[in-house]
């Protein structure tokens, strides 16, 4: 389980023939318990999503994209930095004029620096894949109208 913010700009590029693109900038964190051990993945990462033009006014569905700079912690030896890319689908729903719900599944491979277990030993993380499947609640803010000079 996890959590995972963001702040999402709509509507950076719009048209007729493409579609829509837009992005969002956040933050993930997730922890992971097996045998009494524990690890903790953080980071910020960035998400542009692909929405094709549709003829529903309340449903969007959307192909998305991760980059993530991320730090995993643990209680079995030091902490290290990695990296994480991946894409991911899904559909979001208009529930009101400012409000969406939104779910989808991403798939991601990370990867993590060496790290040293307590005893002092070296160790390595294999590149893995992961997926998450989330769902949540978008809410939307008017843009200020511009003014003059």
């Amino acid at each position: 389980m996890g959590i995972e913010p963001q702040l999402r700009f709509n509507r950076l590029y719009s048209s007729e023939s493409f579609g829509t693109l837009t992005v969002g900038v956040g933050g993930q964190f997730t922890r992971h318990a097996s045998g009494g051990q524990n690890i903790s993945i953080s980071g910020a990462f960035l998400e542009p999503r692909w929405l094709p033009n549709t003829s529903s006014e309340k449903l969007f569905p959307y192909v998305a994209g991760r980059l993530a700079v991320l730090n995993q912690s643990n209680n079995f030896g030091s902490s290290s930095g990695g990296t994480a890319f991946g894409a991911g689908a899904g559909v979001a729903f208009l529930w009101s004029k400012r409000v969406n719900l939104d779910a989808g599944v991403v798939l991601v491979r990370q990867k993590f620096g060496d790290f040293q277990f307590s005893n002092g030993q070296a160790g390595a993380f294999n590149a893995f894949n992961t997926y998450a499947a989330k769902i949540g609640a978008s809410f939307g803010f008017p843009a200020r109208a511009r003014q003059a000079p």
